[in-house]
């Protein structure tokens, strides 16, 4: 495919119909080059941009960027003019404001896009939070490769990451935990299709975390508080800090060793129907209590711990359901579907009712 070079460092290149006309070829940006729209002067950096074209519209305005899979472009105005576009918010890498310049910078990792940008005569105004009115910020950082997550089957890498979501997040924020928190939740497609990892809680997380807040049927709020990290800590898993060994104590010439003492058994009642992965009510709860009890351990601290157990059946309590099933031979294999291996059906839940004394 033929390419189009502009590689004019700081000369005014006035967007004509006669660049339009090559939308069919790619159009790769060796240097800076300076476009003027509209009577504003553009600075765009072409030492990564690569396109299939640029295209003038609104009669001399605006003009049209299609970025294909893999490619970015990063325009800048020294006159710092608020530059609008019209991409989605995940295409968005920069959009910012600083005392001597505004940049937006646009990137694809999904496919083609076409995007239409449009310097404004708006003076932009150097803020500490992103806003959608006009107002940029300099905070935004540039998305890092987005890679699935691999889970298997005791959960390590996410029972390593979900830990770091010490605070509450929402829109606005930027940080490591967003990146660990958009990382989880890309790891469920029917949450996060986009599976964008960049580290800025945009309008794009916002959703992903309200349909995560839906399925789980907590309130969909859109921000990470309490109750959504503790269900993301009981899907995803967390560590458990290691518990120091208590040293034995001497025995006394003469005296019996005290007996250790038996943990109480907690106040439950019957579980009379099936539960999986996903069941919530106050039987999970009394399902996580007899197990914790009895040496089933859920979780080491935290949600599902033993005085922290909770009404949502996750992925803990499925791990101590199946050692459960293991230790009193009901199954020790297979699938939910296949075997009911990790839930709770008949001969799983007859058994737990007989050692509760139901």
């Amino acid at each position: 495919m033929k390419k189009i070079l502009i590689g004019v460092v700081a000369l005014a290149v006035m967007v004509s119909p006669s660049i339009a006309s090559a939308a069919s070829n790619d159009v790769s940006l060796t240097t800076d080059t300076v476009l003027t729209v509209g009577g504003i002067n553009l600075n765009v950096a072409g030492s990564t941009a690569a396109l299939e074209s640029i295209e003038m519209a609104d009669s001399g305005n605006s003009f049209t960027v299609v970025l294909s899979n893999g490619s970015s472009i990063k325009i800048t105005s020294a006159d710092r003019r608020v530059l609008t576009n019209s991409a989605p918010g995940k295409y968005v890498i920069t959009d910012s404001c600083t005392s001597s310049v505004s940049t937006l910078e646009l990137a694809s990792y999904s496919g083609t896009v076409t995007v239409v940008i449009t310097p404004t005569s708006t003076i932009c105004t150097v803020t500490a939070t992103p806003s959608t009115s006009g107002t940029r910020t300099s905070t935004v950082k540039k998305p890092v490769v987005m890679i699935p997550v691999t889970t298997t089957a005791n959960n390590t890498a996410n029972q390593t990451i979900t830990s770091s979501i010490t605070r509450s997040l929402q829109r606005g924020m930027t940080g490591d935990d967003v990146r660990t928190l958009q990382t989880l939740l890309s790891t469920d497609p029917s949450v996060y299709p986009e599976k964008s990892v960049t580290g800025y809680f945009g309008p794009v997380t916002e959703r992903a975390v309200k349909a995560f807040q839906a399925k789980y049927k907590l309130p969909t709020v859109g921000a990470v508080g309490p109750m959504t990290r503790a269900m993301l800590i009981e899907i995803f898993g967390t560590v458990a800090p290691a518990v120091p060994a208590v040293p034995a104590t001497p025995a006394t010439p003469g005296i019996a060793p005290a007996t250790p003492a038996i943990p109480a058994s907690p106040s439950t009642g019957s579980i009379s129907r099936p539960l999986k992965i996903g069941s919530t009510g106050s039987d999970v709860k009394t399902l996580q209590q007899f197990l914790n009890a009895s040496g089933f351990t859920i979780a080491g601290s935290g949600v599902g711990s033993p005085g922290n157990e909770t009404d949502y059946l996750g992925r803990l309590t499925v791990e101590a359901i199946k050692k459960f099933q293991v230790k009193y031979g009901i199954v020790s294999s297979g699938t939910l579907e296949t075997t009911g291996y990790g839930s709770l059906g008949p001969k799983t839940r007859a058994k737990l009712n007989e050692l509760m004394g139901q």
